[in-house]
Formats: C-alpha cells, sequence, structure tokens
C-alpha cells in the first residue's frame, strides 16, 4: 500500500506541475465546484495543495483520477495527459470515467469560453471591470476576475446574470457561453413548428445547421449567418418583441438545433425572413427597426450600412 501511495503522490505533483504560473489559475478555476472558497483562496497555494485538499476529502484516490483526467483534456495540456495515462498504467488501473467527482457542464463551458476571452487594453477584461465596478482591486489578469465574480455575482444563477455577464465580452466568447442554459434544459416537447410557406434546404458548415432560403432577399444567407453570431443573448427578444415569433417557436428552433444555438438563431432569421414579402425589399429596414426596439444599436447600424459582412 505504502508503495502505491508514494506512486499517488508522485502522481500529483507531477500533474501539478504541469500547471505552473498561470496554469494554477486554470486549476483553480476548474476545481471551483469541489472545493471550498477558503482552500481556493489561500495566498500561495499551488495545485499540489488543491489536489491534496482533493484527496483528503475523498474525491481522488489512487483508484479514482477521473476529475484529473477531465482536467487534463479540457485543458488539452499534454504534460497533463501523459501523467494520467503513465499512472493509470503503473497501478493497473481499470478507469471507469463514471466514477468519482466531474466537471460540469457550466464549467467545462466557462472555461472554453475564458479561453476566447481578451486581456488586451480596452478588452474583455477591461469591459468586466468597468461593468461590475471592479477597478479599485487591481485584477491583473481574466482568471482573478472571473475567480471574483464567480464568489460575489454567481454568474449562473439565473439567465439575466448569464447574460450580463457575456454581453461584456467579444463574439467568440458569447457563442460559447450561448451554448449554456443557467435555467436548466428547456422543456422543448409538444412545441409547434415554425411555418414559414416557403422551402428551404439544409446544409451543414462546421456543424452549424444552416437552412438556405430558396426567395430572394435584400438580405443574404450569408448576412443573416453573421447576424445570428453577433446577436448572442439578444435572440430571442428580437424574435418575440421585434420580428413576430411565439415562445412555442422558439422552443421548436431551439429542439430543432438543440447542438447548435447559433443554428437556432440563423434559422430564426431565416424563417422571419422568408415571411416577408419579396416584392416589398424591406427586410433590411425591417430587421434594422427591430434592432433598434431592443436597443442593438450597434448591429442595427451595421445591418443599416450593409456593413455586417
Amino acid at each position: 500500500m505504502g508503495d502505491i501511495e508514494d506512486t499517488f503522490t508522485d502522481f500529483r505533483q507531477a500533474f501539478s506541475n504541469a500547471y505552473l504560473g498561470n496554469g494554477y489559475l486554470k486549476l483553480r478555476f476548474l476545481l471551483q465546484d469541489h472545493l471550498p472558497i477558503s482552500v481556493l483562496s489561500s495566498k500561495y497555494n499551488t495545485g499540489m495543495n488543491l489536489f491534496n485538499s482533493l484527496k483528503d476529502r475523498g474525491d481522488i484516490s489512487y483508484t479514482d483520477v477521473n476529475i484529473m483526467s477531465e482536467i487534463a483534456k479540457v485543458t488539452k495540456n499534454a504534460t497533463a495527459k501523459s501523467c494520467v495515462k503513465a499512472f493509470i498504467e503503473d497501478v493497473g488501473l481499470r478507469y471507469d470515467a463514471s466514477e468519482g467527482i466531474t466537471l460540469s457542464s457550466y464549467r467545462k463551458t466557462l472555461y472554453n469560453a475564458m479561453d476566447e476571452i481578451t486581456e488586451v487594453e480596452c478588452g474583455d477584461v477591461h469591459n468586466l471591470t468597468a461593468y461590475y465596478g471592479l477597478g479599485h482591486l487591481g485584477f491583473q489578469n481574466k482568471w482573478d476576475v472571473v475567480f471574483h465574480l464567480e464568489k460575489e455575482v454567481k454568474l449562473n444563477d439565473t439567465r439575466v446574470k448569464w447574460k450580463r455577464f457575456a454581453n461584456q465580452l467579444n463574439t467568440k466568447a458569447q457563442i460559447i457561453l450561448l451554448e449554456y442554459n443557467p435555467s436548466g434544459a428547456d422543456d422543448t416537447e409538444g412545441a409547434p413548428s415554425i411555418s414559414t410557406g416557403a422551402q428551404a434546404t439544409t446544409s451543414t458548415d462546421g456543424g452549424i445547421c444552416r437552412q438556405s432560403s430558396t426567395q430572394n432577399s435584400d438580405l443574404t444567407s450569408q448576412e443573416l449567418m453573421e447576424i445570428a453570431k453577433k446577436l448572442g443573448f439578444d435572440w430571442e427578444e428580437l424574435a418575440i418583441a421585434g420580428l413576430g415569433f411565439k415562445k412555442p417557436d422558439i422552443d421548436r428552433l431551439k429542439m430543432d438545433n438543440r447542438n447548435s444555438i447559433i443554428g437556432a438563431i440563423f434559422g430564426m432569421l431565416d424563417a422571419w425572413s422568408k415571411k416577408v414579402s419579396v416584392a416589398e425589399h424591406t427586410r433590411r429596414s425591417q430587421l434594422v427597426n427591430a434592432l433598434k426596439k431592443i436597443e442593438r444599436n450597434d448591429l442595427a447600424e451595421e445591418v443599416e450600412i450593409n456593413n455586417i459582412l
């Protein structure tokens, strides 16, 4: 038993060494759901201390390193992956990924968004500190900012909080955050389909379901896709308050595009576009007015001057 425990100690140390410097901040972020704030907030903490705490709590052992394997995969850390593989082979562990603590979908989604959050001057970190009034705290990096926000604001409590947070970030980060719904899975069973009265073809591009209208339009499908990417969390408000959709319509779009929220947004815009009379040639102006109605003047201006691409 002693040899196995020594091997497990060496493994934890080697795994922790794969996350030095800012790497430790990533570990702290990913383990935030499993360790108390008192442990995570320790000024002189190390990755080894975090994993020792998990061991003391019974969350990891030499027969259960599931969370460490997940962390290695999510962070795409080749050294950490090699450590896990070598340890499993060394102790002859029959690895069962279904056992032990795991990373939640919320945690993995937010981590993937963190990869896109910018720290440049006037970038995402600047927007977050300004919006939440954190300038006086002197945060130097995105990991500390979000760690603080998770403690004090509880970002995933409600969709409103999640949306406010996402709206301070760049488009790439927003698209990732759109895939997570803080209020839980949507109840889409029995929702009626949207009748557009027009035929459409479906193609796949990068995992996103695209519907291509057979009608002519002064807004192209390519433009609608770019609008979908930039619209973000405001899409449901635009659909209902600006474009005449009902909640069951939104539910159906989500169900039909359950693997891509951007596909659902594009589907909504495409369905709306088909319902506007071709002879009127007013799609662009109608969409501009709808965007202004929900106070997305930034996007309305791009659409109006035909500068969306």
